[in-house]
């Protein structure tokens, strides 16, 4: 069986905790231990109504009429909430606690899409210390190891992400009222800083780091690059020029990241299984959130920084393209 050493931890760019694992306790609703329902669920909502009061007695009922006989999980807690109010949830007939250790934010107010690519990086980093092991049952004594070797422990993984710009753009886009998304990238290292996104995109997908949606204006300073580089004017650009150029401002070129998957841009008639927006101008060319921070960081930069999540992991690059001359991208900045 498959042995692991103590997990990692991950701390954001200024060095506070970040992600760390931590038990989650799923409180589970059993049918079958369970002599009246409406009379557990009701008692169940009193007592989490201090952490979870959006968990009513009437949801829960709910969901077990739509599903009769099944189990069904009420809330997961974490630890610090769970032992608050263990002794009055397990005494509730009906209720089971299952418990299982889970990668989680440390701060419950640090919420971003970037956590799941984080959970893939350190799961990376867990796959790759990971040891075996040989056991025998004993009926007296229970499992006794006879064969196997553990890998040292995983290195704690520093992540790109300010944990203070990340509740800055969390504040940000839930004040729009439409779908919003926000990447904010550091131009000097490529770092990842925050990303965001506000309830109504987040129903559309992963569209800060893979939706696509109409370049429009986002475009001009790649088009006024192209036509600098080439000495013509932006709007007889053609769309292979274009292409070109924003590749040399990193839109469009193949990034690979350990555990991130992302999408910068898609010029041409090309088209992915990505989540796409619909909005004014040039349908030719798409962009994501993540693609327009990247632009706006290869432009202050000078050139187009590798995409990181986590320090020491820059994006490896298939075909790096040649940054564009710096008296192009000092024009772009002026």
């Amino acid at each position: 069986m498959r042995t692991d050493a103590a997990p990692p931890k991950i701390f954001d760019r200024a060095g506070n905790p970040l992600m760390e694992e931590q038990t989650i306790n799923a409180v589970v609703l059993n049918p079958a231990l369970m002599p009246d329902p409406v009379a557990s669920s009701t008692r169940l909502a009193e007592v989490l109504a201090p952490v979870a009061p959006v968990i009513t007695s009437e949801l829960m009922q709910e969901r077990l009429a739509a599903d009769p006989g099944a189990r069904i999980t009420a809330v997961k807690l974490r630890d610090q909430d769970y032992q608050f109010l263990e002794d009055d949830i397990v005494a509730v007939p009906g209720v089971e606690v299952i418990k299982t250790p889970t990668l989680i934010s440390s701060d419950r107010r640090v919420s971003t899409p970037l956590l799941d690519s984080l959970r893939s990086a350190w799961q990376l980093e867990r796959d790759r210390t990971a040891g075996w092991a040989v056991t025998l049952e004993d009926p007296e004594q229970g499992p006794i190891q006879v064969a196997g070797f553990q890998g040292p422990p995983p290195p704690d993984l520093t992540a790109t992400v300010d944990s203070h710009v990340q509740l800055a753009a969390k504040e940000a886009v839930v004040t729009v009222g439409t779908p919003a998304a926000l990447v904010a990238i550091q131009p000097s290292t490529g770092g990842i800083l925050a990303a965001d996104v506000n309830n109504q995109a987040m129903e559309l997908g992963p569209v800060a780091t893979r939706g696509l949606y109409s370049a429009g204006s986002v475009f001009d300073p790649v088009r006024l690059a192209a036509g600098l580089d080439r000495g013509v004017a932006p709007d007889s650009v053609s769309t292979d020029d274009l292409a070109d150029t924003a590749r040399r401002l990193g839109l469009g070129v193949g990034y690979s990241v350990p555990g991130f998957e992302f999408e910068t841009a898609q010029i041409g008639h090309g088209r992915s299984g990505v989540v796409q927006f619909t909005g004014d101008g040039d349908d030719e060319s798409l962009v994501s959130p993540l693609g327009a921070a990247l632009l706006a960081a290869s432009i202050a930069r000078g050139e187009a920084p590798p995409p990181m999540l986590v320090q020491g992991q820059p994006a490896s690059v298939t075909d790096a393209p040649e940054p564009l001359p710096a008296h192009v991208t000092d024009a772009l900045r002026g």
